[in-house]
């Protein structure tokens, strides 16, 4: 008998599936059993001591034990006290079960690759208080209750109806609640088809005590949604899709094999998109055209709860590939009596595939921090939306090569920083990549790499780390 099958005869009056952290699923057609290394918490010292301190604790997960579809290794960074915290999980199995629905369906999809989400997690978010980590997975949401070591999968029958979930959630204010956007799998079938442009998309919250799932509100809106998050007074829900559709595709060659194929693509571009307001209060929502394509991250403003910073990355993912197909930008938009309207933006011709903008308070003045690909770390001033402070993180690193193919493939190295997370006093910036960490102090005008002072075989860098709480 299937695990769909069991999930749906004993647990279909659930609304998640939890099990022990030394328990885990090994395969799609097999009942829970023990493991050597099921879940399992450990604390780590860095082997030696910052000179530096770095008030900042960062969640990251451990990429390499991410892929192979049935273990996650979640590590809590506290940079002040100089120690690891390892959340080593179990996860259900997702590839052969989905696969099987995709036969069903009479689908050929190769999921690892049209999905983000299936193989790894996007990003990883633990409540202030640490008790909990939140993760979406693509078909399911992941929730970790750190102090009765239990792991819980919602929902529970996430292989009966096949949904996919948003990315990157958000916890709400009071933390009672995980906040995540998600939609049926048939609908991204209708989207691939051309017979939709926009899709039912459930915005949904689960109670972390009960693990209780409610639908907050309904919108229309794109598949493969990036991100959602809430204002800090709960009355707003920013909603960002990933969508990176070209006015004309790439050939299906590689790009070496017809390079002129790809130039006339890229000289086409990417389709602009939107992003969607939700007012919680009154339940209207709207949509705003985002003049840079491939709207992704967005973050509220530390001071003005009616304002957002957008990041924007104007590329597209082909073939394991990732082309930049222009500059890309961050938008400052104020949220303004049914209208999200932008009031700046910071761009330039070396501004390329701004990542998260991490936002933090220097001085009494909103800035904004992100990595700008392949070298640099960018502070931006909010109030002007320019320039403040440039620093090249990796001296030396080839530069983007745009001569050939009008586009650039981005460079994917294990010195390649592609994250940058502020200290709460606003001194330190932290920037993250497959090799580790370095630490820029603002006040100094320092940067120096801390990658030697974690345990060994630990790649902590990756992906998009958060500031805890966050």
């Amino acid at each position: 008998m299937s695990l769909s099958h069991l999930l749906k005869r004993a647990l279909h009056k659930s609304s998640f599936f939890q099990y022990s952290l030394g328990l885990a699923l090994s395969t799609a057609e097999s009942l829970f059993k023990k493991v050597k290394n099921g879940v399992e918490y450990k604390r780590i010292l860095f082997r030696n001591q910052l000179e530096q301190i770095v008030n900042l604790q960062l969640v990251v997960s451990y990429p390499n034990n991410n892929f192979n579809f049935n273990a996650r290794s979640i590590n809590l960074i506290d940079f002040k006290n100089c120690i690891v915290h390892q959340y080593n999980f179990d996860c259900p199995p997702i590839k052969d079960s989905v696969t099987h629905y995709y036969k069903q369906e009479g689908r050929s999809l190769d999921i690892g690759s049209f999905f983000m989400g299936i193989k790894k997690e996007h990003s990883v978010h633990m409540r202030k208080d640490q008790n909990y980590i939140c993760l979406n997975c693509g078909y399911y949401i992941q929730i970790v209750n750190t102090q009765n070591l239990l792991c819980s999968i919602v929902p529970a029958n996430y292989l009966s109806e096949i949904w996919m979930y948003c990315d990157t959630g958000a916890y709400s204010p009071d933390d009672r609640y995980w906040y995540s956007v998600r939609w049926k799998l048939t609908h991204t079938f209708e989207m691939i088809n051309g017979e939709q442009q926009y899709i039912p998309c459930e915005i949904i919250k689960v109670e972390l005590e009960t693990l209780k799932i409610a639908v907050v509100n309904t919108i229309h809106y794109k598949d493969n949604v990036h991100q959602i998050t809430c204002s800090p007074d709960e009355r707003y829900l920013v909603i960002t899709s990933f969508k990176q559709n070209l006015y004309i595709d790439y050939p299906k060659e590689s790009i070496y094999t017809n390079p002129k194929g790809y130039r006339k693509s890229h000289e086409k571009g990417i389709i602009p998109d939107e992003i969607v307001t939700l007012d919680l209060k009154t339940g209207h929502y709207w949509y705003t055209q985002i003049p840079t394509p491939v709207p992704a991250h967005v973050e509220f403003d530390l001071i003005n709860n009616r304002r957002i910073y957008l990041s924007t990355h104007n590329m597209k993912t082909y073939q394991s590939n990732i082309f930049l197909e222009g500059n890309a930008a961050i938008y400052r938009l104020d949220i303004k009596d049914g209208e999200t309207i932008i009031s700046g933006c910071y761009t330039g011709s070396d501004v390329y595939r701004i990542t998260q903008p991490d936002l933090f308070l220097r001085n009494g003045k909103v800035m904004i921090s992100t990595a700008n690909t392949p070298d640099k770390l960018d502070i931006i001033d909010a109030e002007t939306m320019s320039l403040y402070e440039r620093i090249i993180v990796t001296p030396n690193i080839k530069p983007l090569n745009f001569s050939k193919y009008g586009s650039a493939l981005a460079p994917n190295k294990p010195n390649v920083y592609l994250s940058s997370t502020p200290s709460s006093d606003g001194r330190y910036v932290i920037v993250g990549a497959r090799e580790g960490f370095k630490l820029y102090d603002m006040d100094a005008k320092e940067l120096t790499t801390i990658t030697e002072r974690l345990p060994e075989n630990m790649v902590l860098g990756y992906g998009h780390p958060r500031q805890l709480g966050k």
